[in-house]
């Protein structure tokens, strides 16, 4: 043992062993429970920008009634469940083509996008988390393209 010992202390590569612990020790229950569909569907719609694009976002450019509409639009969908929100608000797929290709920039290739329409013509284009009832919105145009 003192061999090893001295090894890892000359040599930055050599790992001393670590003791060997019970996984059920280290991942409390309440982590491992993975929300059934069900759940999700239920739960309260939430909307994230970690994927936001700036290059082809519209917000910006937004008059004063298309913001309004905009944000109210938003309040109320994260006032309900993600399972209404689908129903009631998701329009279209967005299709990996022509003028919407620009949309899926940095994006992965398993994504798929959708679009919500709000103030009559103005976008909103995201995705949705799996495992998760959140929306992540990947850009916000003025007019439907």
């Amino acid at each position: 043992m003192v061999n090893d010992e001295k090894k890892s202390k000359d040599c930055p590569l050599v790992i001393p062993l670590m003791e060997i612990v019970e996984i059920d020790s280290l991942v409390p229950p309440q982590a491992a429970i993975i929300a059934d569909q069900q759940d999700i569907e239920d739960a309260k719609t939430r909307f994230a920008f970690t994927q936001y694009n700036e290059k082809v976002c519209e917000l910006k450019d937004l008059d004063k009634k298309k913001a309004k509409a905009l944000t109210s639009k938003l309040r109320l969908c994260s006032s309900i469940g993600l399972g209404d929100f689908k129903r009631s608000y998701q329009r279209d797929k967005i299709e990996k083509a022509g003028s919407y290709l620009r949309l899926y920039t940095d994006l992965s290739d398993d994504i798929e996008l959708f679009e919500m329409e709000y103030g009559q013509t103005g976008r909103v284009v995201y995705f949705y988390l799996t495992q998760s009832s959140t929306i992540e919105i990947v850009s916000i145009l003025k007019k439907h393209t």
